[in-house]
């Protein structure tokens, strides 16, 4: 604690230069990015002095909706320069002191624990499993309903309380938090509904890096309950996303319906449409992967259908979108090699053929050169990526 729990370490100038910089990652071409590092001297010392006198940080969001995979998500959008100090607060004293409590089996937002760690451990539970049970075993995949919009401001606000010592540090945490408090109750005095609105102490915004770290330690009783009271080695959580593995099915049941009481103690619902338990001899989804056990036991990882049929609806809009000038042939390259890339850490050799030969049709034989072109799996230029 004596190595996060400075304030001079959170809000000294350099800390918040570097977080300015670090912030500026992928967006610098917006123009209130630009504004605010045209002048990045005078910004960082006039948020300085703000923090010192113990001026209030926050600034209200700019929200907007956008549909993610048929799904409407409401976004609150903080303003830069709250977002240098929330990186600041985030990457030298938050996350660092969540992380010394959680599971090693906790992914989603911290460093090497993406979507790939994920499924390794994924794989490396199954095959322990298949080395003691066979494919006899039971796999219960799950999520919680609405995880962010659910979460409760008195848990997170004793979670940063936990976590530090100093006041001025909790207090700053804090306003993170009633930042979206104070927005609710204001939309409500203007009389607006908002798409997500349950209670003015309830939801916390997506996108902030302090929600994130919240929403990676909101659940740490729920996991410590599976790991250490129900005894599941098999278990993982990914942000709401997570499964037990057992041999016995009531067991898992009952393992299942203690992980319920958990989350409702913690004011959350699992998801019931989502929930599933299926044997090993059965695929299952899980990160938007079909997963399958083979009687030898190898761990399969295939694309979902949904997956497939976005991207090649996806390509086809682009194509469109080309044709009209609105988009670049370099944009459309760049989109489609990141989601190829995804595509080869999982089992989906014939998936990467099918779509390289719609890529090719669509855009190489009618507005790129060859140079661009995708070959044979496995065996593609890289020229301008």
């Amino acid at each position: 604690m004596l190595s996060y729990c400075t304030y001079e370490k959170i809000t000294s100038r350099n800390a918040l230069a570097k977080a300015a910089q670090k912030a500026t990652n992928k967006v610098r071409f917006k123009s209130s990015v630009k504004r605010y590092m045209q002048n990045e001297l005078v910004n960082i010392g006039r948020l300085h002095l703000d923090i010192m006198s113990g001026k209030r940080i926050t600034k209200g969001f700019d929200s907007f909706c956008l549909i993610e995979r048929g799904k409407l998500r409401h976004i609150l959008s903080v303003r830069f320069s709250e977002r240098v100090v929330q990186k600041s607060f985030n990457s030298n004293a938050f996350l660092p002191m969540i992380r010394r409590s959680v599971i090693y089996d906790n992914c989603a937002s911290q460093k090497g624990k993406g979507t790939h760690f994920a499924l390794r451990r994924l794989k490396c539970h199954l095959q322990r499993e298949f080395r003691r049970y066979g494919r006899e075993s039971y796999i219960v995949v799950s999520d919680i309903h609405g995880y962010f919009r659910s979460m409760q401001h008195d848990i997170c606000r004793a979670m940063i309380a936990r976590c530090f010592d100093d006041d001025r540090i909790v207090r700053l945490g804090w306003q993170f938090v009633d930042a979206y408090r104070d927005y609710y109750l204001m939309a409500e005095r203007r009389g607006v509904k908002l798409p997500d609105m349950n209670a003015c102490d309830v939801g916390v915004g997506l996108g902030a890096e302090p929600d994130q770290t919240l929403a990676i330690g909101y659940l740490n009783p729920a996991d410590h309950l599976a790991k250490e009271g129900l005894r599941i080695k098999g278990y993982l959580r990914f942000n709401d996303d997570f499964y037990m593995i057992h041999h016995d099915k009531e067991y898992l049941m009952y393992c299942l319906s203690k992980m319920d009481e958990k989350c409702r103690e913690l004011g959350l619902e699992l998801n019931t449409r989502k929930t599933h338990i299926v044997k090993l001899t059965h695929p299952f989804p899980f990160l938007k992967c079909k997963v399958q056990l083979t009687e030898t036991g190898k761990v399969i990882l295939m694309p979902t259908r949904d997956c497939i049929a976005r991207e090649r609806r996806k390509l086809k809009r682009q194509s469109k979108l080309m044709q009209q000038g609105v988009i670049t042939a370099a944009e459309v390259r760049r989109s489609y090699t990141s989601h190829r890339g995804s595509l080869m850490h999982k089992n989906a050799r014939r998936t990467i053929r099918n779509e390289d030969k719609l890529y090719n049709e669509l855009f190489v034989n009618n507005w790129l050169n060859e140079d661009w072109r995708y070959q044979d799996y496995g065996n593609y230029d890289t020229e301008g990526l």
